[in-house]
C-alpha cells in the first residue's frame, strides 16, 4: 500500500501533527521515520526525503547511549512539540502516512 512511518519535512507539518495527535498529553510519544546510521553518522527519512526541518528538544540530538547499551538511533515527537532521540527498539507509539 506504499506507507511509511511519519515523516515531518516542515513546521506547517509539525504543528498539525501536535494539535491533532498530542492535545493536553504532553508525556505522549510517537515513532517517526527518521533514523541515524550508525555507520555515517548521518540522518535521513525513511522515505529519502531532504532533511530540511528540524524541531529537537534542547541538547538533542543526544545520541546517547543508555544504561542498557542501546544507542539512541531513532526518533520520537513528544507532547511538548519537539523531538527527541531514542533507541529504536523502545515501545512508542507510531503514525503511518500513505
Amino acid at each position: 500500500m506504499g506507507a511509511h512511518l511519519l515523516v515531518v519535512t516542515d513546521a506547517e507539518e509539525n504543528e498539525l501533527i501536535n494539535n491533532v495527535l498530542f492535545g493536553d498529553e504532553p508525556n505522549f510519544q510517537i515513532f517517526t521515520g527518521w533514523f541515524r546510521l550508525m555507520e555515517e553518522s548521518t540522518y535521513q527519512w525513511i522515505t529519502g526525503e531532504p532533511w530540511t526541518f528540524a524541531n529537537w528538544n534542547p541538547l538533542e540530538p543526544s545520541r546517547a547511549v543508555w544504561d542498557t547499551g542501546e544507542s539512541e538511533e531513532c526518533m520520537c515527537i513528544t507532547g511538548q512539540w519537539n523531538w527527541t532521540d531514542i533507541p529504536c527498539n523502545q515501545t512508542r507509539m507510531f503514525v503511518c502516512e500513505f
